[in-house]
């Protein structure tokens, strides 16, 4: 055995591995409790010119507080597990995800705040209906996965825009 390899070897034989610097290393309390903070208070999400305040509440909270029904929650994840698997969806569960989303969107949004009825543009409050197909899946992606989520969605988007573009291009071109 070279001496390399007798240093991640103790006597018993067994692997040791002491971290080095690059590697990581168990994260400090303390982040989750910022975590936790920024989560109440919002962090700021730029879609196109709209910049929104938005909060990453625990789903599973929601749905243990009542405030997304346990059975709308259900049909949400195997609604988009089904769209996931590129399967048509129906009418109502086009509707059933667009609930979810607005219950949880309404949750989300610290500004500007969602209200169920009659909002006070003013006063910084908006209807869910007022937010585009666009804005409420991006807001979605960030809320369900972080910045990690948004940013993969972004990119995926970016290369179907794209796709789409060179497809109609060469459709045009071989009329």
């Amino acid at each position: 055995m070279d001496a390399e390899q007798q240093q991640d070897v103790n006597p018993a034989g067994l692997g040791r591995h002491a971290p080095t610097a690059g590697e990581a290393q168990p994260t400090n309390g303390s982040y989750f409790k910022r975590r936790n903070e920024q989560d109440k208070t919002g962090k700021p999400i730029t879609i196109g010119d709209i910049t929104f305040l938005v909060g990453r509440p625990s789903l599973a909270s929601l749905t243990k507080q009542g405030i997304i029904p346990s059975e709308l929650a259900a049909k949400a994840t195997n609604i988009q597990q089904k769209a996931g698997k590129g399967r048509p969806l129906t009418t109502k569960e086009v509707e059933d995800l667009n609930q979810y989303q607005k219950v949880v969107l309404k949750s989300s949004l610290r500004s500007p705040q969602i209200v169920d009825e009659n909002p006070n543009y003013e006063s910084n409050q908006i209807a869910y209906e007022d937010l585009t197909d666009s804005e409420a899946t991006e807001l979605m992606m960030y809320v369900q996965g972080g910045d990690e989520a948004l940013r993969m969605f972004r990119v995926e988007r970016q290369r179907a825009f794209a796709r789409f573009g060179s497809e109609s291009l060469s459709d045009n071109e071989a009329e």
